[in-house]
């Protein structure tokens, strides 16, 4: 299928590998049972704090935060060590939820943020080291942000980076390109 198909298809195929792979081991790091070869979880891991928020999980809300928090006080683990793990979808919820005067709770005007979200990416790209790395790259933005593993804007930011650094290597091709025609044309004179 792929020898008959364009590089497109390529691409699509390789990004839903990869997102594959990458929930695979995004699993095996958050939830695995530590038994068999498999790596024990964080979730498996004593000394995490979590928070129950029903059979098969709950809607997040702010008093989860709060509770998980107070866990993590109750502790004594350091303030400035602690760190949430939350899917973009997660994130999507905090972000919409409000004060009773309709304000967002979740701002973006902390510094080091973005999009109200703290922290770096964390997105396994290919060497940028020439144009298909580049097409592979995007189509691996493109499967974190439909797969929930990275928020759009952030996408958004990532792609326009991976986007710059390939049109910098199709002008350099190009005028590699257009230098030897000049020399060629040159030489007929």
């Amino acid at each position: 299928m792929l020898m008959q198909s364009t590089p497109a298809i390529e691409m699509l195929v390789r990004a839903d590998l990869i997102a594959q792979l990458a929930l695979g081991i995004d699993l095996a790091a958050l939830s695995g049972p530590g038994l068999g070869g498999a790596p024990l979880g964080i979730i498996g891991t004593s000394g995490v704090g979590h928070v129950i928020g029903g059979t098969d999980g709950a809607t997040v809300t702010l008093d989860h935060l709060l509770a998980l928090e107070a866990s993590l006080n109750s502790n004594n683990a350091p303030v400035a060590s602690r760190s949430f793990i939350m899917n973009g979808l997660t994130i999507a919820a905090l972000k919409k939820l409000k004060s009773t005067t309709g304000q967002y709770l979740w701002t973006t005007d902390a510094p080091g943020q973005r999009s109200g979200t703290p922290g770096s990416i964390n997105i396994a790209l290919p060497e940028l080291k020439d144009i298909p790395a580049c097409r592979a790259a995007q189509g691996a933005i493109v499967a974190a942000v439909a797969c929930g593993n990275l928020l759009a804007d952030d996408g958004e930011a990532l792609a326009a980076l991976v986007e710059g650094q390939r049109r910098a290597m199709e002008t350099e091709t190009l005028e590699a390109r257009l230098l030897a025609i000049e020399e060629r044309l040159g030489k007929l004179r």
